[in-house]
This record gives structure tokens, sequence and C-alpha cells, in this order.
């Protein structure tokens, strides 16, 4: 009897022992195989040994670029296809659609703004054509000129003709300003003096210091005060105003051409959703989910970024420009055979709508594009 009594609580301790159960180290579920059912992390050990380490990273690292490769490929040469395969549910094999469109994109600025940025605003050599660089059409046709230019050192030559640049600029605005007919005044909104209200015509007439701008503020009754809006529309004039006195027109340009430029990133995730708007819009009778134009919005800008970073590259080869019109070119063409892949509609219908695309997404562009301008002024 007491060896039938020992036999059985070896046992039970053995069985304790073998079904003890386990719990996920990150979020505390029950495990029932090698991965959490309700996190998805693996059930792996705490500390793990050096080269088990370097295995994991060696087989994430591998893993990643196979789904690297495997999605790169058939985005730039299959159009529509990924877009197909992740609403079909064949996902595991590629790159998530988000995912591949912030690589892409951070690759493309990466290199544009650390590269190409310079050379395709300014892509004329200064020795090869020295008048295309020049805003003056007088200065252009300076034979004399234009040889001084070709024959100095570059550095110097670009500075000499930055210089006439921003001279002709001035000139040419202090011209237009001074033929105003309306220029910049403080007056009421009806038309009594000592009431600020500004114009946009002669800057130099504006109170030349915010805290000028603010004192006469203050002198005014409050209910004839500009409003808070207003105000700060007037200081930031100013304040550019004050910067192009000091700094010179050309300057303010180019600080507010750099704003521009790298608040693309930003203006180009805010398009998103208006091309995928776009695309619900025109097939409203196919019961597609937006969400599944969002797919194929992703994936197609995706290939955009690619397809200008490849030109770009080309364009570096010696005697090679391929300008905006082959962009545009092998845009319609891989957007015309991705929407006909994906959508199954006729040619006819297809490209009709490759080109209302285009009509309703330039009018989208344009909206985004005063925003980034206006944002981009603001922030000088």
């Amino acid at each position: 009897m007491k060896d039938h009594k020992q036999h059985a609580a070896e046992k039970s301790a053995g069985n304790s022992d073998i079904s003890s159960p386990k719990h996920c180290l990150n979020c505390g579920a029950l495990l029932t195989g090698s991965y959490c059912s309700a996190c998805g992390q693996k059930d792996v050990e705490l500390h793990e040994s050096f080269w088990h380490l370097l295995a994991h990273f060696t087989g994430d690292f591998f893993h990643f670029d196979s789904k690297f490769f495997r999605t790169m490929i058939p985005l730039m040469v299959k159009p529509g296809f990924l877009t197909n395969e992740y609403i079909r549910g064949k996902r595991a094999s590629y790159m998530k659609p988000v995912q591949l469109y912030i690589f892409v994109s951070v690759v493309f600025f990466l290199i544009y703004f650390s590269f190409f940025s310079t050379h395709l605003i300014n892509p004329t050599d200064v020795h090869e054509n020295p008048a295309a660089l020049l805003s003056d059409s007088a200065l252009k046709k300076d034979s004399l000129l234009i040889a001084r230019l070709k024959a100095m050192p570059i550095p110097d030559a670009e500075q000499v003709i930055d210089s006439l640049n921003r001279l002709s600029v001035n000139s040419v605005l202090d011209s237009v300003l001074d033929q105003s007919e309306s220029p910049i005044s403080v007056r009421s909104g009806n038309q009594q003096p000592n009431v600020v209200r500004f114009t946009v015509n002669d800057a130099e007439n504006l109170p030349k210091t915010v805290e000028a701008y603010k004192d006469s503020i203050n002198k005014l009754p409050k209910d004839r005060r500009p409003g808070l809006i207003r105000q700060a529309i007037d200081i930031k004039t100013i304040e550019i105003d004050q910067r192009r006195r000091e700094e010179g027109t050309a300057s303010l340009l180019e600080a507010l051409q750099e704003n521009f430029m790298h608040n693309i990133p930003k203006l180009m995730f805010l398009l998103l959703p208006f091309f995928a708007l776009i695309l619900k819009l025109l097939y409203v009778r196919k019961n597609v989910y937006l969400v599944d134009h969002a797919i194929f919005t992703l994936h197609f800008h995706s290939f955009l970024f690619l397809l200008l970073l490849l030109l770009a590259f080309i364009n570096l080869i010696p005697g090679v420009h391929l300008g905006s019109l082959y962009f545009f070119l092998l845009m319609s063409i891989y957007l015309i055979f991705a929407m006909r892949k994906v959508y199954s509609q006729s040619w006819v219908k297809t490209i009709s709508k490759v080109f209302a695309t285009y009509f309703l997404y330039t009018l989208a562009l344009t909206i985004v594009v005063v925003v980034g301008l206006m944002i981009s002024a603001a922030s000088l």
C-alpha cells in the first residue's frame, strides 16, 4: 500500500513537470506552441549565446533580403501585380505596402537631397552655357560678359552670376514697387488715418520692425484693431521684408525654395489620400474597398520614386538627358497597365480613366503645392 502511494506521488510530480504551463514573456498569454497566439512573439531563451544571436541576425537579414527582391522586381516590371497579390491575401512573401512606400521614399529623398538636388536645380555647367544661368535677358546677349564668365574659374564665375542675378531681381522689384498705384499705407477700414491696414504692393512702406507694428496696433481702439490672423500675417510679412532688405531677394527666394524642397516628402504623403479618393470616385461601380485603392496608391507612388531615381542615375551618363517627357511617358504606360490589371476594364475605359485621374490629381496637386508654399513661407 505504501509503495502504491509513493508510486502515485512520483507519477503526479512527473506529470506536473511535464505539463507545467508556459506563458508568453511579452504579454503573459498561455503558450500553446513556439509562437504566442496573442501577440506573435516567438518563445526564445532570455539569454542567448553570441553565436545564436549572430545566427538570428543572419537569418533575419536574408529573410528581409528575399522579401526585398521579391517585392522590387515585380513592382518595376509587373504593373498591378503586387496590388492583386495583396488583395488576394498573398502578403507574407512581400514587403507591406506602407513599409515599401516609407522605405522607397526615404531612400529617394535621402539620395536626392544629398546629391541630385544640385544637378536637377542647376543642370547647366557654367563653362558650357553661362547665359542659361543669368536671369536678365540683356545680360544673356552680352557676348563679352559670356566670354569672360567662360574664362573664369567655376567658383568665381558662379559668384559673379549670383551677384548679377541678385542685382537684376532687386532692380525689377524696385521698378514694380515704384510704379505701384496703391502703396501700403497705415489706414483704417473706413480709410481714416492712424489705423493699420497693409496691402502687399509696397513693402517699403511697412513698419521696419515688428515692434513698430505692435506699437501702431496698441495705439488703436480695440474695436478697430485687426484680428489675430491678420496680425500674424502682417508680422510675417514684415519679417520676410526685413530679411529681404538684409539678405537680398535672390537669397530669400533661395531660402523659400529650400524650405519647399524639404517639405516635399510631407506633401507627397498628403497627396496619397487624394489619389485613393480619385480612384474610388472613378471606380465607384466596381465595389472596391477604399483600402484596396490605397494599396494601389502606395504601390504606384513607390514605383514613381524608383523611376525618378533611375532616370536621375541615367542622366549622370555623359551625353544622356532624359527629361520630364520620358518620365511622363513611362509613368503613363505603367499606370495604364496597372489599372487595367487591377480593375479589369477595357483598354478604352482604362486609358480614359488614366487621363481623368491626371486631371483630378493635378487639381489636388495644385492645392497641395499652394499649401506647401504657404507653409514654406511661414517658416522663413
